[in-house]
């Protein structure tokens, strides 16, 4: 159950996950970002939607002790609640999830510096050196946040480490061009569907900045520009 979003508009960070094989070349750290522009039905992160941070419970891992009840200022906590969180009342205080002992409630999100996750990406660089990998960023979508994510990648370049943009393709193809597509090695590009009604059905936009920007990416590739692989989801009876 995810609770209430705030209108932020911070970078926010979803997760970094280490020790990844799925995610490019050799052994990855993969930094997911929150928000992104499409909401596809198939969503393998639904939590990165959005770009502000969110309030998780989690019914499996809840004691019943009611602490959480006893500390909301809102009274948005009720197990009368079909989803136990009353979005309508909850503020994102996130003082439920500081007193869970059981940590059943969670912040979605989490604001970090490009030096914070410099600092952690690093830790795993003879992991990248003897493996062939670096670090991917994700999400959610990681164009979304241009300024951000280009100096990270910057970063990471200047410290010897492979990088690979994994995007949906739904972005200002200039200021890619600009920010992001000077410090990466590899692409990976999501077409999801070829149709652009479908697309729009089902990705909750058409697909025709992604078609075009996709096209674009694959003619530098060919001129000895970033290498751009095109991925496929295969979602039954959707894809």
């Amino acid at each position: 159950m995810i609770a209430k979003t705030s209108d932020t508009s911070e970078t926010l960070i979803l997760e970094i996950k280490g020790n990844s094989l799925d995610d490019g070349p050799g052994i990855r750290s993969v930094v997911f970002f929150k928000g992104c522009p499409l909401s596809c039905a198939w969503c393998h992160n639904p939590e990165s939607k959005r770009t502000g941070p969110e309030l998780s419970f989690d019914s499996r891992e809840c004691i019943g002790c009611d602490t959480c009840v006893k500390v909301c200022p809102c009274g948005a906590l009720d197990r009368r609640n079909p989803g136990y969180v009353d979005r309508a009342r909850c503020d994102l205080c996130f003082k439920c999830v500081q007193a869970c002992p059981a940590e059943a409630l969670s912040r979605v999100g989490t604001a970090m510096s490009v030096a914070a996750v410099l600092e952690q990406v690093s830790r795993d660089i003879p992991f990248y050196r003897n493996s062939g990998g670096g670090v991917t960023l994700s999400g959610g979508e990681p164009t979304l946040f241009s300024e951000y994510a280009g100096e990270l990648l910057a970063e990471l370049k200047g410290r010897g480490i492979h990088t690979l943009v994994e995007t949906c393709g739904h972005f200002q193809l200039d200021r890619f061009l600009e920010l992001i597509y000077p410090w990466t090695d590899e692409l990976y590009i999501d077409l999801k569907l070829y149709d652009t009604d479908e697309h729009r059905r089902l990705c909750g936009a058409g697909n025709e900045r992604i078609l075009a920007n996709f096209l674009e990416l694959h003619e530098r590739a060919l001129r000895g520009g970033v290498p751009v692989t095109p991925r496929v989801p295969l979602i039954p009876e959707m894809t």
